[in-house]
């Protein structure tokens, strides 16, 4: 797991503590995936990507209250968590969504265990 990635979590997370409307954060590869991850679970409003490498996020809020700013990370990168298929068919998300990093991109729980994916353990929400 790289730095990237924490700093990209941490970014959110206090933007969303702040109360911004949007975030503007570096474009690579792996914050994309984890932006479709977390738009497709209803986390984000949106996200668009401009020329200069930048993505800029709108960010989501129910009641006047942020739905990311209880965002964890779990792996770090001197403590990865990797977790099996068989072992995910055992866990129960009572509301939070585990985030986790397969061959098929940044999906969560219920995308895992309907591809019958294990893989590493990101970030819950």
């Amino acid at each position: 797991m790289k730095n990237n990635i924490i700093n990209f979590i941490i970014k959110l997370k206090n933007a969303s503590l702040a109360k911004h409307l949007t975030v503007l954060i570096n474009k690579d590869f792996f914050s994309i995936s984890i932006l479709k991850a977390l738009y497709k679970s209803g986390y984000i409003q949106g996200y668009t990507i401009s020329e200069n490498s930048q993505i800029k996020i709108y960010l989501r809020y129910s009641y006047h209250k942020s739905v990311l700013q209880k965002i964890k990370l779990v792996s770090t990168p001197s403590h990865k968590i990797f977790i099996k298929y068989n072992t995910l068919l055992q866990l129960k998300s009572l509301n939070k969504t585990f985030f986790i990093s397969t061959d098929l991109g940044v999906l969560n729980l219920y995308e895992c265990k309907l591809n019958k994916r294990g893989g590493l353990l990101l970030f819950l929400c």
